[in-house]
């Protein structure tokens, strides 16, 4: 998390335009024992070293328990898969964590993005409301010191100023093999693999792979030192931060993840396919995906035909595509057909059934009137031959009184202002791009065209740091990334159908394969036509450079 230096007085885009601190948070669950209540403390460190990498996180941890008064003998970390934590300099500094703080790491579980960050999303949200508040009546963030005077009354909370030390780093560390396919890491201290590195796919299933001492010292030609980061005198919260435990059957849980875990296992050499959906068990875990981490096992021909028949407007030339809207199209055509098939096969081969349960039928289907309507008018007699004739006077004629469908008032109301999503792209560009996208030969209208497009990332609201691009964007599929040349009319850009991944390994520039993305150039001012540039080299179509760069 980056603070930026501002005043009550600074206007949005001088206090973008500065450099910031870094905030690193930590937050300790500690529970006592046949105690039904957690206790949460959260350590935060502000510094002016803005490099977030495995080296800031192992000071920042450091820092924690230097501190603390009362050492746990054991830890479980739970963090997302950021760079900064899921690599391989970070599982080594882990691995001497028992020697070093006489504290056993017993699993480091890393969750993907947005999985289950909700306590730690919550406390960063406190903390950007108390900086807000603490400009908002007057004061000033200049120094980094004006951050612990923000937020130091927060409930449960720590703040000090850290700065690492980073003389005689080895920056020539390997990497673990499939590390970014590897979600659970164990450190053993005591057993046949005392001294292992071990880790798995997922929590609690599968077997673990086993990297041996001897692989471990080949990743780096030097020892890993002890992290010494200098530390200010941190803050003391007045108040606790406590929370009740929700009460679950553990025993009940943990059968089922057992369970699981051996079913798993049961399928993981036999190769069993499913007949209709030929996808080898297991196909969605990371480290079964090929392909550039697009896929795992080939599907059938007859799934590929099918797919292509639906995705492919009912061909197989791949250009000539659905677009969102000619789905929504031709599904409502396909459900009108139904509904006539329907009407036939009732009318026709099911009369008598019709008959007994007329009522039934009407009520059921009464969204549907006109169908109805229209089956009484064509033939009253199935209705009439159903009435009870026990209920009429047997010399009083029957009447029965058809009245016509009734028609539906559809008020049209005016068209509603569309919101600005963006000061770069108005809504003929959009049409444009869209157009682009499904390939088409005409350029959609301002009014029909398929696509909603949202403001994910802004560079003058969120700023320009590469990490915070990879941060915002990852997870996302079919971004445009527009930018304005300063000083000119030119606006140029990009469209990428896949989705942007931050757990790629950062070690290593990687090609994306793909056949739909594009670069362009927007007619605007003195450039008087756009400039559409598709990609030609399918496998090298979209470079992730490192994040180290």
């Amino acid at each position: 998390m980056h603070i930026l230096p501002k005043s009550a007085r600074e206007t949005k885009s001088e206090f973008f335009g500065k450099k910031g601190w870094t905030l690193h948070s930590i937050l300790m669950y500690t529970k006592q024992e046949n105690d039904e209540k957690l206790n949460i403390a959260a350590f935060d460190h502000w510094s002016t070293d803005t490099k977030q990498d495995a080296w800031f996180t192992a000071s920042s941890l450091h820092a924690v328990f230097e501190i603390m008064s009362n050492k746990p003998k054991w830890i479980i970390l739970i963090s997302d898969t950021g760079p900064h934590y899921h690599n391989t300099e970070m599982m080594l500094i882990m691995a001497h964590w028992k020697e070093r703080y006489d504290i056993e790491v017993r699993e480091w579980i890393f969750l993907e993005a947005d999985e289950a960050k909700t306590a730690i999303d919550f406390h960063r949200a406190q903390i950007v409301h108390a900086i807000k508040r603490y400009v908002r009546i007057g004061f000033e963030i200049k120094e980094g010191n004006d951050i612990e005077k923000a937020i130091k009354d927060l409930r449960g909370t720590s703040i000090g100023e850290l700065n690492p030390n980073r003389e005689k780093l080895d920056k020539k560390i390997k990497s673990l093999v499939g590390i970014s396919n590897l979600n659970e890491w164990k450190w053993p201290i005591e057993g046949p693999f005392a001294g292992y590195i071990q880790a798995r796919p997922l929590p609690k299933i599968g077997n673990y792979i086993n990297y041996s001492p001897a692989q471990i010292e080949k990743l780096s030609k030097s020892e890993t030192i002890k992290p010494k980061p200098t530390l200010s005198t941190p803050t003391n919260s007045q108040f606790t931060w406590i929370v009740p435990i929700s009460n679950f059957d553990t025993n009940s849980k943990r059968t089922k993840i057992d369970t699981l875990s051996n079913e798993i296992m049961k399928y993981k050499y036999r190769k069993k396919f499913y007949v209709k959906f030929q996808l080898m068990s297991g196909w969605a875990l990371k480290a079964n995906q090929k392909f550039g981490k697009r896929g795992g096992a080939k599907m059938s021909k007859r799934i590929i035909t099918l797919l292509q028949g639906f995705f492919h407007a009912g061909n197989a030339n791949k250009s000539d595509r659905y677009t969102a809207h000619d789905m929504l199209s031709e599904l409502n055509d396909m459900a009108t057909k139904l509904s006539n098939i329907l009407e036939t096969i009732l009318i026709e081969d099911k009369a008598s059934w019709l008959k007994t349960h007329f009522s039934f039928v009407y009520c059921t289907i009464f969204i549907k009137e006109n169908f109805c309507n229209d089956f009484v008018v064509k033939y009253p007699n199935l209705i009439i031959n159903n009435i009870d004739q026990h209920l009429v006077t047997p010399d009083r004629p029957i009447k029965l009184n058809i009245l016509p469908a009734r028609s539906v008032l559809v008020t049209e109301l005016p068209p509603r202002a569309k919101e600005t999503f963006s000061t770069s792209i108005s809504e003929d560009y959009a049409a444009e791009i869209s157009s682009w996208i499904d390939r088409k030969t005409t350029t959609y209208s301002t009014t029909n065209f398929p696509y909603k497009f949202e403001l994910i990332l802004c560079g003058t609201r969120d700023g320009f740091v590469p990490q915070t691009f990879w941060n915002i964007c990852h997870g996302h599929a079919c971004t445009i990334v527009i930018a304005k040349v300063k000083g000119t009319d030119e606006i140029i850009g990009g469209y990428n159908p896949l989705a942007w991944d931050n757990a790629l390994d950062g070690n290593s520039d990687e090609w994306m394969e793909t056949k739909d993305s594009f670069i362009f150039s927007l007619k605007n001012g003195s450039i008087q036509n756009s400039i559409l540039s598709r990609v030609k080299k399918t496998n090298c179509a979209i470079l992730y450079e490192r994040k180290n760069d």
